[in-house]
């Protein structure tokens, strides 16, 4: 039996003007037969049956309604020359499938705010969605939702989800962005069994080109919250380039793959230097794998690429199989409604002493990498709630984009898991700096916010800070922002230490580093309250529980100690 291939292509960008777009509406058209004869061919070599096509935006180029009547002949074509059902067909729009003038128009006529515009889905996608109800044959479809299409991969288990990208695009606005409010209820539908997750949007989750392009605004957030639901596999298009690459991030390496899909129908210009040819990718299934083959348009002929730079393999999780990870690697899902999980540490932590980790690490540890920024050597700490020593923490909250990723993680974590939250603490001078960067957000919300020094610190005028926050309203619950997870002891001493503190009963501690080699020791709660611990991301610093004249790698000198 021949196996199972899926034709991905984006970037037709239809258009009646022959210096615009390849593919023309004439059924003789060279550049059309020439990539149909090619496919076939493919068929033939690889001993595989085209069964899936996926296009990744950007269907026309103006968005008019005679280039979808075209293209819809063109793709009809297409796929009844393969056999291709309707339901194997995933198809999300691009940029330019807005129609910017007709959107402009409307605003006008109907006196719509400008900064509202991109919130008329069916105005600014009116005549994609004319064309994708006539071509899937589908009636009343929402235009506004975050997953627009989705086609299931039977031969591989794999779910592919159409995302849109396009949140934020208007005849004024060019920037991708996916609202993830909607993106978060929506996809719940989608989890829960055992079927391997890949996303489609247009516009761009990275550049594979290293040119640090990522055209999606939102990207990390979204790339976060899709890593915590395991989905690893991001294939878009617009740049027309067709490259791909995989990234390890994490301690856990992590790893994410970008598939980049070239523009199939625009006709190309060099832009700085740089060669842009017409380009298509096929992944064909193999049994535990997609293998990935690229193809390029040069000098009028279609030849596949062959770059050991790229990927050229997806391994995939075999249908009716889980994946064997060490349970200390994959973070067990919480109870409930939530993106976020816990993990058990190394697997020794009680129940009671669950840290709900965001899995936000991937920024984070992009910033640790740097030098300067993280010290490697052999620990001996006395005080095992700083991160002092090994992170320069200074540095972090130095760096702008840095703080800015962060704030995001924390709003997010916020809105999803604290909703009961009346007061907000920045404990500690590191955390003051976290906690009264998103002061705004702290007054637009209702929430009030006070910084509490360090226990450890005793002098008059952290005395007097103290003593006035004392004088404050009374509180249930309270959120402590922190740099690092203290551990319970430390938590219970923090507490302890002010009368409104230890008048709540609720305590939530979000702190950006867990250190869980600093925590297997740790006692129970102790406190008579309810604590949630959230953390940006988990660490595994290892520290020596021995005194130094008794350690021998300090005897010996064997490394670089770090004593504090």
């Amino acid at each position: 039996m021949s196996k199972a291939a899926i034709v991905f292509i984006s970037d037709i960008h239809y258009s009646k003007d022959r210096e615009k777009s390849q593919f023309q509406e004439n059924d003789e058209n060279e550049y059309y037969q020439k990539w149909e004869n090619y496919v076939l061919g493919i068929e033939k070599l690889q001993d595989t049956k085209v069964k899936y096509l996926v296009i990744s935006g950007d269907l026309a180029e103006s968005a008019r309604r005679k280039e979808y009547i075209v293209l819809e002949k063109i793709l009809n074509r297409f796929c009844d020359k393969f056999s291709i059902s309707k339901n194997n067909v995933l198809l999300i729009p691009g940029n330019h499938d807005i129609n910017r003038s007709e959107l402009e128009s409307y605003c006008d006529k109907n006196d719509i705010d400008e900064l509202e515009a991109e919130k008329y889905y069916e105005v600014k996608l009116g005549n994609y969605l004319e064309f994708y109800e006539r071509f899937k044959e589908k009636k009343n479809v929402d235009i506004s939702r975050s997953i627009l299409d989705t086609i299931y991969i039977e031969e591989e288990n794999i779910l592919i989800l159409g995302i849109n990208s396009l949140a934020k695009e208007s005849h004024l606005n060019h920037v991708g962005y996916v609202d993830l409010t909607k993106l978060d209820k929506e996809i719940q539908e989608y989890l829960g069994d055992d079927k391997n997750i890949f996303v489609v949007t247009h516009h761009s989750f990275t550049d594979t080109r290293e040119r640090e392009l990522a055209s999606i605004k939102n990207v990390d957030t979204l790339r976060d919250a899709l890593g915590l639901k395991r989905i690893n596999t991001f294939i878009y298009g617009h740049h027309h380039t067709s490259e791909s690459k995989k990234d390890v991030v994490g301690e856990q390496e992590y790893e994410l793959r970008y598939i980049e899909i070239g523009s199939i129908g625009k006709i190309l210009e060099n832009v700085n230097g740089e060669s842009y040819n017409n380009r298509f990718t096929v992944a064909i299934c193999e049994q535990g794998k997609l293998c990935i083959h690229d193809y390029n348009y040069t000098a009028g002929e279609w030849e596949e690429r062959n770059n050991q730079k790229y990927l050229n393999e997806l391994s995939i999780v075999p249908k009716g199989k889980t994946e064997e990870v060490d349970s200390k690697d994959l973070p067990r899902a919480k109870e409930g409604n939530s993106d976020h999980e816990k993990i058990d540490g190394q697997g020794k932590f009680p129940a009671e002493k669950e840290i709900y980790l965001c899995n936000r690490s991937e920024f984070l540890f992009e910033y640790l990498k740097k030098e300067g920024n993280y010290k490697e050597g052999h620990f001996h700490w006395k005080n095992k709630n700083k991160t002092l020593g090994w992170i320069n923490i200074a540095s972090f909250l130095g760096n702008i984009d840095i703080l800015e990723k962060a704030k995001e993680c924390i709003i997010e974590i916020f809105e999803k898991e604290m909703g009961d939250v009346q007061v907000v603490v920045g404990y500690g001078m590191e955390g003051n700096i976290i906690g009264s960067s998103l002061v705004d957000y702290w007054i637009e919300n209702d929430k009030d916010y006070y910084f509490y020094p360090s226990v450890h610190k005793d002098n008059e005028h952290i005395d007097l800070e103290k003593s006035l926050w004392n004088e404050y309203n009374e509180y249930k619950n309270v959120l402590i922002i922190c740099d690092m997870m203290p551990s319970m002891e430390y938590l219970a001493e923090i507490l302890k230490s002010n009368t409104k503190l230890e008048a709540c009963s609720k305590i939530y501690v979000l702190a950006l580093f867990t250190n869980f080699n600093l925590l297997k020791q740790e006692q129970e709660n102790k406190t008579n309250k309810i604590i949630r611990r959230y953390s940006l991301a988990k660490l595994n610093v290892p520290i020596c529980e021995k005194d130094e004249e008794n350690c021998l790698i300090c005897k010996q000198n064997l490394g670089k100690i770090y004593s504090l």
